[in-house]
């Protein structure tokens, strides 16, 4: 398996060109079927504690995003969201894609950054695995 580390300039804040941006440095790279292509955390907006535009929509556009990415490119595909879980709060979250397009696996941040203000907005994750990976996913 290779693995596509993707360092983008984000579009501050603002999801379709980051998207758009993202989805041109995949494909520019041609990843090989089957490997995992890492993005960064809070990927599409930039590390923000701007709740109304970090955290999906209820069409959970990040979510449709990173499936079509890995369904268009045969990859695993593993970035970091903003979940809704409240008005007032999100969670901070790892998602993984399988090259079917599925989830395979989801992360809450345990220990969000406080200094940055982050508590303030994202509710940590409980668990070190929210869904278990497939048995032979990673060999």
């Amino acid at each position: 398996m290779k693995v596509y580390s993707v360092q983008l300039n984000t579009v501050w804040e603002n999801k379709e060109a980051t998207h758009e941006r993202t989805r041109q440095l995949v494909f520019d790279a041609a990843p090989v079927h089957g490997s995992l292509i890492v993005l960064p955390e809070t990927f599409s907006t930039g590390f923000s504690t701007n709740l109304p535009v970090t955290a999906q929509g209820p069409d959970l556009e990040d979510e449709k995003f990173l499936a079509m990415l890995a369904r268009e490119t045969k990859c695993n595909v593993t970035a970091g969201i903003v979940s809704r879980l409240t008005p007032q709060k999100g969670r901070n979250e790892s998602v993984t894609f399988g090259p079917d397009g599925k989830l395979i696996a989801r992360y809450g941040k345990i220990h969000p950054f406080s200094m940055g203000g982050e508590l303030e907005v994202h509710q940590p994750g409980t668990e070190i695995r929210d869904v278990l990976l497939p048995v032979g996913m990673l060999s």
